[in-house]
C-alpha cells in the first residue's frame, strides 16, 4: 500500500518514512507548499492508500494542508491519519474531522495503517 507522508520538518518526514517501510509500506515523504503536494498526489490516487499528516511539527501549516485535502474531490475517500501533536492542535483540527479521519499516535500508526489496507 502506497502511504503519503506529510511533514513539515524534513528531518522527522525523514524518521517517519524509515519506520513505515521498515512495516512494508511505500511511502512518498511530503512537504513545503500545498500546491507541489496536490499535484504530486493527484498522480498517485490510484494506488494511494491513506495520507498521513504529522502534526508534530508546525502544526498549522499541517492543518492547512490536511484542510485543503478534505476539499479536494479526487481524494474522497482516502483516509487520512493525523499524527501526534499537542492537544490543542488536535482540538483544532477535531473542529473539522470527518469520518475518513483519525488520530493516531506513532505507537498506534501501524495498526491503523493495517486495519486500512484489510478494509480495502
Amino acid at each position: 500500500m502506497k502511504i503519503v507522508l506529510v511533514s513539515y520538518s524534513p528531518e522527522r518526514a525523514i524518521t517517519l518514512q524509515k519506520v513505515l517501510e521498515a512495516q512494508g509500506y511505500r511511502v512518498l515523504a511530503m512537504g513545503g507548499s500545498g500546491d507541489k503536494i496536490y499535484k504530486e498526489m493527484k498522480t498517485l490516487v490510484p494506488e494511494l492508500g491513506a495520507v498521513v499528516l504529522d502534526l508534530s511539527s508546525r502544526p498549522s501549516h499541517t492543518r492547512e494542508v490536511g484542510d485543503a485535502l478534505a476539499k479536494t474531490k479526487y481524494l474522497t475517500g482516502i483516509p487520512r491519519l493525523w499524527l501526534d501533536g499537542k492537544d490543542e492542535d488536535k482540538q483544532k483540527v477535531g473542529e473539522k474531522i470527518s469520518p475518513q479521519e483519525k488520530f493516531v499516535s506513532l505507537d498506534d500508526l501501524e495498526g491503523e495503517l493495517r486495519r486500512i489496507k484489510e478494509s480495502s
